[in-house]
């Protein structure tokens, strides 16, 4: 999501990148998921994005760029401030359908 976004940011700014790196490192402790520990909580602990780009555009318009990415991209904007989630569980037996 976030090199979608910023590939499309920087279309619309006029921006040619030469080239796009995006790598996410995520710290997690298992024992929550898997239901060891019932004190670690269960999931992403920390989520690190690096982004790396090759774009012929000077030092201010590519901070631009940065700054819009990365307030347009759903998926970290969703992470960031998360949404109210609901849960439909339907469980039949075999032959009640």
């Amino acid at each position: 999501c976030q090199e979608i976004t910023l590939r499309m940011v920087a279309a619309a700014m006029g921006i040619k990148l030469e080239q796009v790196e995006v790598t996410v490192h995520g710290d997690m402790d298992f024992r929550g998921t898997m239901g060891i520990d019932p004190e670690t909580p269960v999931g992403f602990q920390r989520i690190r994005t690096e982004i790396r780009i090759v774009a012929d555009a000077p030092p201010d318009r590519l901070e631009r760029l940065k700054q819009r990415a990365e307030r347009y991209c759903v998926v970290a904007s969703t992470l960031r401030q998360s949404p109210a989630m609901e849960l439909s569980f339907v469980a039949e037996q075999p032959g009640q359908i």
